[in-house]
């Protein structure tokens, strides 16, 4: 069963896009749909800082019936994680990222409370952070 547009999506056709272009991509992404059984997603093309296309497909949440629009939030789970890691591991290449820094050499600011169960108190990060950033980035 193919998923086409959902009527009301929101759609942007952009300068230095093609009629046949949009086509072409349209048609590979509602493919891709059917193939993974995707119940919606919503995709941009950006070039040069500029917006040349935005389509939305399916739905949002399927169990309410609510379409998917190109402003749509999608949850990514642990998915952001490897992107985190790919990341760090370019910053670090490059020289911009100390792996074997505290933490809080890049990031002073950062309070995390964790909750002392035991206790019922409190424990802030800071005291942590080199602890963890040798489990986190051995």
């Amino acid at each position: 069963m193919a998923l086409a547009t959902v009527p009301g999506a929101e759609v942007r056709a952009a300068e230095g896009l093609s009629p046949i272009q949009t086509t072409r991509i349209d048609t590979a992404v509602t493919a891709v749909i059917d193939r993974h059984h995707i119940p919606g997603l919503s995709i941009a093309i950006v070039a040069e800082g500029e917006l040349r296309w935005q389509q939305a497909y399916g739905l949002a949440d399927v169990e309410n019936s609510v379409p998917a629009r190109t402003t749509t939030v999608y949850r990514i789970a642990s998915v952001s994680k490897p992107v985190t890691a790919v990341a760090a591991m370019q910053l670090a290449e490059r020289g911009k990222l100390d792996l074997d820094a505290p933490v809080h050499k890049y990031a002073p600011a950062l309070v995390v409370i964790l909750t002392n169960l035991e206790g019922g108190g409190r424990l802030g990060l800071g005291a942590l952070a080199d602890d963890i950033a040798e489990i986190v980035l051995p």
